[in-house]
């Protein structure tokens, strides 16, 4: 149920300050793999991630199929993955493919893109969580530490406007029909 998974996720981002917290103390680093096919994304990702000591980039890559490769060679807990590549699969082909691996990693889809209809399907379909381009590096952490814990992640805006957009996007809001 989509509405319920929407709900799911806007419940867990009520405690997402508390996050850090939480994985202080913890000694197993969180290996990540960037993969999008514009270079200032994926090294300012890697600079975000580099400056916090909680996090290790492993591998990075450019195209879909570098996140299948990446995934069985380098074994990252977290794949931040660009949902629009030029040239072989996209993001969401690679999904596809990544969660019938036998150990998947969690895969966080990254766009610049804040579609509705898209994140709802890319959370149904297997992804952990959506970060939209312009999000900071605190959302950046903490939406990799949510998927860690099992849990998926969209930022509250989107959170709030998919529980508004009802079980699925297009339909009316369940609070239209509220007098």
């Amino acid at each position: 149920n989509t509405c319920a998974v929407t709900l799911a996720i806007f419940s867990d981002l009520e405690h997402s300050t508390n996050l850090s917290a939480a994985f202080t103390g913890n000694s197993k680093m969180i290996r990540v793999a960037l993969i999008d096919d514009h270079d200032l994304i994926r090294n300012g990702f890697a600079m975000i991630l580099a400056n916090d000591p909680e996090f290790s980039v492993v591998a990075e890559g450019r195209r879909g199929e570098d996140a299948i490769s990446i995934a069985r060679k380098d074994k990252p807990d977290v794949i931040l993955l660009d949902i629009s590549m030029p040239g072989g699969i996209t993001g969401v082909e690679a999904l596809s493919r990544l969660i019938q691996l036998d150990k998947p990693p969690k895969v966080i889809m990254v766009s610049q893109y804040e579609n509705l209809g898209l994140i709802r399907r890319l959370i149904a379909s297997g992804a952990w969580g959506y970060v939209g381009k312009s999000a900071g590096a605190a959302e950046l952490k903490a939406a990799i530490r949510i998927v860690m814990q099992g849990r998926r992640y969209v930022s509250q805006a989107l959170a709030q406007a998919l529980a508004l957009a009802g079980p699925e996007v297009g339909t009316d809001s369940p609070f239209s029909k509220v007098s």
